[in-house]
């Protein structure tokens, strides 16, 4: 009895402080790369005949491989206005968006006022392509939204060496599918060399018998969202009356928001992220993730797989535990 008492405590104690680790238990983050261009990529091919006033515009550096402008000339009496406008870039599920940006930007000279030390960051998102491409009047309907300015902290000069910048904004996505990207210059001298697009998420998981799906990380306004686990094959979640649950928080970090777990049923090891019987001779009498142990001496595990009988000739006494061997027959 006292065996008896002693492995339900056992139990339970080992069922607690595995809930109470999973409480706990904070996952990394992860980061997804929704488009990556750099100068030395042939494939960064992006949008440059839009543009509205005087100057050349953007176009691709033969040197650097980058994307430059610079119409300082045209900056004496007034602001320029041209536009390098991405492809379409699909969202996959993203809720947050981060644009990381490297450049290098000369610094203005003291004669020309409409000169530029920044240029802007616009977005226009759409559910997809837009068939036959990026136009003018979609420019000049504002269906590009202001994101963000990007400003140079360094600046060049012809007298000194050309240093970079690097910057990164964010915007929130409406819930369309995808979006087109675009850097407005109004007069700065711009050599855009790489870009990145990327967002949070939450990673697939496998915790505490359950698993968890990637999941977009949520808005930094929203700070989290709850997603349902689904037990392995053939475990359930314990205690009954809970939600296997773990939050996804907007850094992309999952964290344990339920004290709840997925366990195997008695006579069930959980091997690769399923719950499967013991095999001949071994069992398991608890509700839990452990593995199935031999039967003890002289005994074999029932259909149920969660407890060994005696065999023919072999006994055990009242006060011996169902994981204690059997004995001989007692010979007279």
């Amino acid at each position: 009895m006292k065996a008896n008492a002693y492995r339900r405590h056992f139990i339970a104690s080992t069922i607690f402080f595995a809930i109470l680790e999973s409480w706990r238990m904070q996952v990394e983050a992860e980061k997804g790369i929704l488009l990556h261009k750099s100068q030395n990529m042939v494939s960064w091919n992006w949008l440059t005949s839009i543009k509205f006033g005087p100057g050349s515009g953007w176009s691709r550096d033969d040197n650097s491989g980058g994307y430059t402008v610079c119409d300082l000339s045209h900056t004496l009496v007034n602001s320029t206005n041209s536009w390098l406008i991405s492809e379409y870039v699909d969202l996959q599920g993203a809720k947050e968006i981060y644009i990381d940006a490297e450049f290098t930007v000369r610094e203005c000279p003291s004669q020309v006022p409409y000169c530029k030390q920044s240029f802007n960051v616009y977005t226009m998102q759409e559910n997809g392509p837009v068939v036959g491409g990026i136009s003018e009047g979609d420019v000049q309907s504002g269906n590009f939204a202001f994101v963000d300015k990007m400003n140079a902290t360094n600046l060049w000069t012809p007298r000194n060496a050309v240093l970079r910048n690097q910057a990164k904004v964010t915007f929130d996505v409406n819930g369309s599918k995808g979006f087109y990207l675009a850097f407005q210059d109004k007069g700065a001298c711009v050599a855009l060399l790489t870009v990145t697009l990327s967002y949070n998420y939450c990673p697939e998981l496998a915790n505490n018998g359950a698993t968890f799906k990637k999941t977009p990380a949520p808005l930094t306004s929203n700070a989290n969202i709850s997603v349902i686990g689904e037990c392995f094959n053939g475990s359930s979640v314990y205690p009954s009356q809970r939600i296997m649950s773990m939050m996804c928080l907007s850094s992309g970090q999952w964290f344990a928001d339920n004290i709840a777990t997925c366990l195997c049923p008695s006579g069930y090891e959980l091997i690769m992220d399923t719950c499967s019987e013991c095999f001949p001779d071994y069992y398991k009498d608890s509700i839990s993730n452990g593995k199935c142990v031999p039967c003890p001496h002289n005994s074999y595990s029932s259909s149920s797989r969660n407890s060994c009988l005696c065999k023919q000739g072999f006994y055990r006494t009242t006060q011996d535990a169902n994981n204690e061997s059997c004995s001989g027959n007692v010979q007279l």
